[in-house]
C-alpha cells in the first residue's frame, strides 16, 4: 500500500489530475472535493464539505455523464500502478469469497495445469504438514495456547453451482486449494478453525501452500480498509437518488478511505524514529499537533512523534503496555487534527488582515 501522505498539499493533484473527464474543470473539481473529504472524511456528505457551494459543486460532479465510478478508478488504478513500479512490482489480490463469482473464475482455467479431486472436508488432499500455534480471542472464541493444525494442499476440480447465474459453461474448473484444519479438540462448545483457500497459484508442497496462507492472513488489511469505508467515511450513508451519481462519490470515498490505513502504516516504517514528520506533512500540520502535545511549536517532530501525538488526540493514552494505536484512533485524531487546524488558520488569516 503506497503512502497517501508524501506531500499533504498535492496528494489529489497526484492522483485525479490527469483524470479523463472531458473538462480540465471537473477534473480540477474532482482534485478539490477529493482534498476536502480527506481533510474531512467522517460524517454526512455536508460534513464533509463544509459550504453549501462545495456541496452542490459536488452534486453537480456526479451528475455529469462523463464522471463515472470507471473513469475515478482508472485514475487511482494509474496511480497505484505508477507506484507499484518505483517499489518491487508485487501484486496481491485477496477474494473473501462469502459470496464467489464462479463466472469470473472460468478465465483462470487456462492457467492451471495437472486436474486433481478434493472435496469441502479436505478428503483427497495429501496432508503436508502439522504445525501449533496461539489462538487469540475474538468474539465468540476464546483465546487458547498451542492448538495444533493440519495443513494440505493440492489441485481440485470446482464443480459449476447447480443454480446457473451468469455466463459460464457446465465443466467443473481446475484449480489449486490449500486447506488448514484444527486438529486437536477445542474448548467445549466451540467449533474447530478451518480455512478454505481456493487459488490459480500453483500448491504442489509445503513451501507453495504455506506462500498462499501468508497471503490469506493479509486479508486483515481488506478487511480494515472496508471499516475505514463504512465507520471512518459512512459511504453507506450517502443519500442520492440515482445509482449513477452514487458510483463516482463512492469511488472519490474508497480513495479516501485508503488515506486512513495509510496514517496508520507510516508510523510503522522503520525510519519513523529518524524522519522529520515535515516530509509527510505540511509545516502547519505539525505546527498545530506539536502545540497541542507540547506546548511549543516542534521543527524536530518525528512521523514516530506525529504520528503517536495524533493517536493521543484520537484517545490512545501512549502507554508503554497500550497496543499501537490502529486506524480507527488516528482517524479519530485526524478528524479533530483538521479541526483545530482549520481554526488555525483562521486564526492566521484574520491577524494577517489586522497587519
Amino acid at each position: 500500500m503506497s503512502s497517501c501522505y508524501e506531500t499533504t498539499d498535492c496528494l489529489g493533484q497526484t492522483m485525479f489530475g490527469h483524470t479523463e473527464l472531458g473538462d480540465r474543470r471537473r477534473t480540477a473539481r474532482v482534485v478539490t472535493v477529493f482534498e476536502q473529504m480527506r481533510r474531512h472524511p467522517g460524517g454526512t456528505l455536508p460534513d464533509k464539505l463544509s459550504t453549501p457551494a462545495d456541496l452542490k459543486a459536488l452534486y453537480r460532479l456526479c451528475a455529469s455523464e462523463a464522471v463515472t465510478h470507471e473513469a475515478i478508478i482508472a485514475a487511482m488504478r494509474a496511480y497505484t500502478l505508477e507506484r507499484i513500479a518505483d517499489g518491487d512490482g508485487s501484486v496481491l489480490v485477496v477474494h473473501d469469497w462469502t459470496e464467489l463469482d464462479y463466472t469470473s473464475l472460468v478465465s483462470l482455467a487456462s492457467e492451471l495445469g495437472q486436474i486433481g479431486k478434493g472435496t469441502r472436508s479436505g478428503q483427497g488432499l495429501d496432508e503436508l504438514s502439522r504445525f501449533t500455534m496461539d489462538i487469540q480471542a475474538q468474539k465468540g472464541r476464546k483465546a487458547r495456547k498451542q492448538a495444533e493444525f493440519a495443513i494440505r494442499g493440492g489441485p481440485i476440480l470446482l464443480l459449476p453451482p447447480h443454480a446457473k447465474h451468469g455466463h459460464h459453461g457446465d465443466d467443473p474448473l481446475p484449480m489449486y486449494v490449500v486447506y488448514v484444519s484444527e486438529v486437536s479438540r477445542p474448548p467445549k462448545g466451540e467449533k474447530p478453525i478451518d480455512w478454505m483457500l481456493l487459488t490459480n497459484e500453483p500448491v504442489r508442497n509445503l513451501k507453495d501452500a504455506w506462500r498462499v496462507v501468508e497471503w490469506y492472513e493479509r486479508r486483515w488489511v481488506i478487511e480494515e480498509y472496508h471499516k475505514a469505508m463504512k465507520t471512518g467515511c459512512r459511504i453507506e450513508d450517502l443519500q442520492f437518488t440515482a445509482v449513477q451519481r452514487l458510483q463516482p462519490a463512492i469511488a472519490l470515498l474508497s480513495a479516501v478511505a485508503l488515506t486512513l490505513l495509510n496514517l496508520r502504516d507510516a508510523s510503522r516504517r522503520r525510519d519513523a524514529s529518524t524522519r522529520r514528520a515535515t516530509t509527510l506533512f505540511a509545516p502547519e500540520y505539525v505546527d498545530v499537533l506539536s502545540i497541542w502535545r507540547y506546548g511549543k511549536r516542534r521543527d524536530d517532530l518525528t512521523v514516530h512523534d506525529f504520528f503517536f501525538a495524533l493517536a493521543r488526540l484520537g484517545g490512545h493514552q501512549n502507554r508503554k503496555g497500550d497496543r499501537r494505536p490502529g486506524w480507527l484512533v488516528l482517524w479519530r485524531g485526524w478528524t479533530k487534527l483538521q479541526c483545530m487546524l482549520d481554526g488555525y488558520l483562521a486564526a492566521k488569516r484574520e491577524k494577517c488582515g489586522q497587519t
